[in-house]
């Protein structure tokens, strides 16, 4: 039986879902072979329990050198590590454990010495998708597939039941068309204004949908700037609020942590795009991107001089509008616009 390590100490939730068709990949190339995946601590909700993953090791800096040895014995005599991420330290485990192949990200030939094969940025201008990236570490050891779906620990029965007593108590029933929108991301850079967003809410507020509002707990009282809507930011941990996602018809939001867990259900996604890459970051299936593609973007977060954010606030109410007629109704049955 094949043994292979993948080890990655990213932090940001959205890039911890990006590698996961790595996880897919392995799987569907070897079947029968055991995954031990070393991640960072907020990997935790995404990774504990998924589907491509045989064991999950938590690993952070702050750890001793025992716990460091005792991981080094765990993967001791691997075939393979992949190493997703820019880590020395990641390479190094991989190294000490004497696994004989150590597949990982370079900047240059020859700056990560604990690996024997480095792979190479693209030398395109076009952006390559994040998940892409990943893969391409996997292929060198012919590892690949053509499903570059995200994937997610599944939700917990006490998880789903959470989600829908949150609906039951805001008189939300299974019925009930609602639509989610996640307005915030880690940077105010990449956001839409409020005050287009609360154009959007009172659209579907007359067409008879409920809207959601998903985000972390520190932007629950920034939420309450909304009226009309229902206000679950911080109520839901990762997995609820992706299975909350899972039963809605609709969900709206910028380049955020939010539009990758969307992208692991079928619901359709309008993503809402300025200073970042919609090619590099934007999932591929069952999402519509809305940008104004100036030529000084995308700029995020190298190079950003502009202080009016004029790439994501000149994204008119009027056209997300359209768009959400497009997709919720293409044979255009919603109504007239308010526009």
């Amino acid at each position: 039986m094949k043994k292979i390590f993948v080890a990655s100490q990213h932090l940001n939730l959205g890039d911890i879902l990006l590698e996961t068709p790595v996880f897919r990949a392995i799987k569907e190339t070897y079947p029968d072979c055991k995954v031990i995946m070393m991640a960072a601590p907020p990997a935790r909700e995404i990774l504990k329990g998924h589907p491509f993953i045989d064991e999950l090791i938590i690993y952070s800096k702050k750890d001793s050198p025992i716990t460091a040895l005792k991981y080094i014995k765990k993967i001791w005599h691997f075939d393979l590590a992949l190493i997703l991420d820019h880590s020395y330290r990641n390479g190094l485990f991989a190294k000490l454990a004497g696994i004989p192949m150590r597949i990982g990200q370079s900047d240059k030939k020859g700056d990560k010495p604990c690996l024997t094969y480095e792979v190479l940025p693209p030398k395109s201008r076009v952006p390559l998708y994040e998940a892409e990236k990943f893969l391409n570490i996997a292929r060198v050891a012919d590892i690949t597939t053509d499903n570059y779906s995200l994937s997610m620990a599944p939700a917990k029965e006490s998880e789903k039941a959470k989600v829908h007593q949150l609906l039951t108590q805001n008189n939300i029933n299974d019925t009930d068309n609602f639509i989610v929108i996640a307005p915030y991301s880690l940077s105010n850079l990449k956001n839409w204004p409020e005050k287009n967003y609360q154009v959007i809410i009172d659209f579907l507020q007359s067409k008879n949908y409920k809207v959601i509002l998903v985000s972390g707990k520190e932007n629950r009282e920034r939420a309450e700037f909304f009226n009309g809507c229902y206000n679950f930011a911080g109520l839901t941990n990762i997995r609820e609020m992706t299975y909350l996602i899972s039963l809605s018809q609709l969900i709206i939001c910028g380049c955020t942590s939010a539009l990758h867990f969307a992208s692991t259900t079928p619901t359709k996604i309008i993503a809402l795009y300025g200073p970042t890459s919609s090619e590099q970051w934007a999932p591929k299936k069952n999402c519509t991107v809305i940008s104004c593609n100036y030529p000084c973007s995308p700029c995020f977060p190298f190079g950003n001089t502009c202080n009016i954010n004029k790439c994501i606030t000149s994204i008119s109410p009027e056209r997300v509008c359209q768009e959400i007629a497009r997709t919720l109704y293409p044979c255009g049955n919603l109504g007239t616009l308010p526009f």
